[in-house]
């Protein structure tokens, strides 16, 4: 893949030619509406998983966790400050991914697999083992 950078006028927008896509980043900073839109999925998948991991600890106990960071720190720091602590670091991360989304052209197509995958690995388990 060739990538040129043009640069126009002295001090102004800059366009990168990628795969035959002509981009402006004057206006990207501003995250998109899809990047808005993914952002905010990825994070009601963190509350749900949050909430269906509680659930489930709080039903099966700890060894039902898969996740051995998690485990640790319900055993070091208990079930609710440990859920709180991770799932609001991943939020902080989503926000930070969704501000540098606009800047990394692969981002937003990085973001919607890890929805696929954190949907078919967190949210389909936990919902299985709870209600079904």
């Amino acid at each position: 893949m060739t990538n040129a950078v043009l640069k126009l006028k002295s001090k102004a927008i800059l366009k990168v030619i990628e795969g035959g896509k002509l981009l402006s980043n004057q206006n990207d900073s501003a995250p998109t509406r899809e990047i808005m839109f993914l952002g905010m999925l990825l994070v009601l998948l963190q509350i749900g998983d949050g909430l269906l991991t509680g659930l489930g600890i709080n039903t099966y106990g700890v060894h039902a966790e898969g996740n051995f960071l998690i485990k640790y720190l319900i055993s070091e720091i208990g079930l609710f400050p440990a859920l709180l602590a991770t799932k609001s670091i991943a939020i902080a991360i989503v926000f930070l991914l969704c501000l540098m989304a606009s800047q990394v052209i692969w981002l937003p197509r990085a973001m919607k697999c890890v929805i696929a995958i954190y949907f078919f690995a967190a949210i389909i388990p936990w919902s299985y083992i709870l209600f079904l």
